[in-house]
């Protein structure tokens, strides 16, 4: 009976092993494989206490030696993720900086662009200001000469006006000097013939 229970434990402890070795290979996943590990040295030591006279599959400090190892290679494997995760972090941040970088370039760019188009706004806005400036002085000294022009147009009406009334008065008085004159010529030569 002794025997026929240890034929199990020996055949249970096997099939831990090698799905424990199967983990470890095949998976990476040395903490499952210590897990296993430790159940088939609790079996082991079962094993042991059952069928002395059945060698057990292994000495007691191979097995906790197996199982540090493993614990150790799972956190190494733990350290080696997080470095990887850590330098994947960096490459991002490191990405995340080239474009930040860009960014600022191009802000700086379009402020350059947008300061000289401020720039050229405000010598056009200038500019634009001086040609009101001197169209409105055209435009006061335009009106200002029609002004004048008017005035003299005016005052060349007036005066002609003037010389034409002068020159009518002048002749409506030389035609009565003429009446005159000849009137006094005919009282003359009546006087001369009585």
């Amino acid at each position: 009976m002794a025997l026929d229970r240890s034929g199990h434990y020996v055949a249970f402890v096997l099939c831990l092993t090698y799905v424990a070795i199967w983990y470890i290979i095949y998976k990476s996943d040395y903490l499952t494989g210590a897990l296993l590990f430790g159940m088939a040295y609790l079996f082991d030591l079962r094993l042991r206490k059952h069928a002395d006279q059945i060698k057990a599959m292994g000495s007691r400090d191979g097995y906790l030696e197996f199982i540090i190892l493993l614990l150790l290679l799972q956190n190494l494997k733990d350290k080696t993720h997080r470095n990887s995760l850590l330098e994947a972090r960096l490459e991002e941040i490191g990405t995340l900086h080239t474009e930040i970088s860009e960014l600022r370039a191009t802000a700086e760019s379009n402020a350059k662009l947008d300061s000289d188009r401020i720039k050229e706004l405000s010598k056009k806005h200038i500019e634009n200001e001086r040609l009101t400036i001197d169209l409105v002085t055209a435009k006061n000294e335009t009106t200002r000469s029609k002004e004048k022009a008017c005035t003299d147009r005016k005052l060349a009406n007036e005066k002609l006006f003037s010389m034409e009334r002068h020159k009518r008065l002048a002749a409506s008085r030389g035609a009565d000097l003429q009446e005159s004159e000849a009137g006094h010529s005919d009282g003359r030569l009546r006087s001369t013939s009585f």
